[in-house]
């Protein structure tokens, strides 16, 4: 299992470029995340509860932030009268910055192609699961146990299903026997050109949230 979880990341790797579609439910809380990355660049476009909307781009080393008021607020801990003067503009977190309670590392991970890779599933005891066809593809799972806890059941585990054939390559992330969590991020688009630019003339990440503590 762990072999062709290995393979499979390492597809995802060499294809160059990659994209993902993220649809999570947690307690009511539901968000999609649709993201294009490349080895040294990103772009995540969020929507929680049909009302908070964020976009994250990851280039030249910096992260830049566009969100309406509700996101500023509620996904980024952004204060009230800061989200009200700052909301529609893109704000620049780099090295050191903090955007409300997000850090420039809380924002710069999974920003790449190799990040997100690294975060797909950690194989301790991982096994694989039986054969399965979805859409005319004979596909296999990577399963891993997530960590009990008060909020995760014992039986609740990551399932990363890829191709089953000589290259596998990963098609789709589910959370699995937690029934208070719904988590599908599903691949595509390998080796697709993707160019991403950085906004001009963005905000300063400092201006909302002064912060001098390194991070």
């Amino acid at each position: 299992a762990a072999a062709m979880l290995d393979e499979s990341v390492g597809a995802l790797l060499s294809a160059g470029a990659g994209h993902y579609s993220l649809y999570q439910n947690t307690q009511g809380t539901r968000s999609t995340v649709a993201s294009d990355l490349t080895p040294t660049s990103g772009r995540e476009v969020m929507t929680v509860n049909k009302t908070e909307h964020a976009t994250i781009l990851f280039v030249g080393g910096a992260v830049y932030v566009w969100a309406n008021e509700q996101a500023l607020q509620s996904v980024f801990n952004v204060p009230a009268a800061q989200a009200n003067l700052f909301w529609g503009e893109w704000i620049v977190v780099r090295t050191g910055d903090k955007l409300g309670s997000d850090t420039y590392s809380d924002l710069a991970s999974g920003a790449t192609l190799s990040s997100m890779a690294s975060q797909l599933l950690v194989c301790g005891a991982c096994t694989l699961t039986a054969p399965v066809t979805a859409d005319g593809q004979r596909e296999v799972g990577v399963q891993a146990p997530l960590t009990a806890s008060g909020q995760v059941p014992a039986s609740a585990k990551q399932v990363l299903y890829m191709t089953d054939g000589a290259q596998p390559r990963p098609v789709m992330l589910q959370v699995q026997g937690d029934h208070a969590v719904t988590y599908r991020m599903s691949f595509s688009g390998f080796g697709e050109t993707v160019r991403l630019t950085a906004p001009k003339n963005p905000t300063p990440a400092w201006m909302i949230t002064p912060n001098t503590s390194p991070t």
